[in-house]
């Protein structure tokens, strides 16, 4: 995906030199708008297969921690001029697929990406955007919910956590105005995260060093102006 990572680089790179501020846009102001998304994502590289058995019974669930599914909570700002068709967005976000035994047993891999991307206005309604993202404090996490019965050496047993270095993601996203301060987006994010340390006596032992994080999202996003 090294190549959709430089096309969306230099996409965003051309449109913003492209795109010169006029005098008229200057007098329009800066409009700045806060937005508040939350939505999900499907992809990634399985970090860990579950397989979950609720006591007393005999039904076995399997489960999947994947490196670019979950949960996606963001906020942060739009930039841009009211008579340009460009905007930027720049947003942090917390992202987080996991999962939770009967015993409160939970397995879990969270990252809070910060993301800039260049949006074009095509229709007063429909906009695309391409952009980059950095994933930080990328981290795989498991808890044993039975620590408290096992001996002080055997602690660690209980739980763990492997931390990853997220590479520099490409973002591809559409979005459609519901109103002037709603709307829906689709996106597509190409990613990579690398072991960067595993704690020690840890007994999950990762099975790559290296995983894809690519993933597909749709998201509800609110401008607060």
């Amino acid at each position: 995906m090294s190549k959709l990572r430089l096309f969306a680089c230099g996409v965003a790179m051309s449109a913003l030199c492209s795109a010169p501020v006029s005098a008229q846009q200057m007098e329009d102001g800066l409009r700045l708008r806060p937005l508040l998304g939350i939505g999900f994502s499907w992809g990634g590289d399985t970090i860990t297969p579950v397989t979950i058995t609720p006591q007393g019974s005999t039904i076995q669930y399997e489960e999947k921690v994947k490196a670019g599914s979950g949960i996606d909570l963001r906020a942060g700002v739009e930039l841009g001029f009211a008579r340009s068709p460009y905007s930027v967005q720049l947003a942090v976000a917390f992202q987080s697929d996991g999962v939770t035994g009967v015993d409160n047993d939970s397995l879990e891999f969270r990252r809070i990406p910060v993301e800039a991307v260049l949006h074009w206005r095509a229709t007063d309604r429909f906009r695309v955007g391409f952009g980059v993202r950095k994933a930080l404090y990328s981290t795989f996490r498991t808890n044993d919910a039975t620590c408290s019965e096992l001996d002080e050496e055997l602690r660690y047993l209980c739980g763990g956590r492997v931390t990853y270095k997220g590479s520099v993601g490409a973002i591809v996203e559409a979005e459609y105005m519901l109103t002037p301060q709603w709307g829906v987006r689709a996106r597509y994010v190409a990613e990579r995260y690398k072991v960067d340390k595993v704690d020690e006596d840890y007994v999950f032992v990762p099975s790559k060093e290296k995983i894809r994080g690519d993933h597909f999202g749709l998201m509800s996003v609110w401008y607060l102006r």
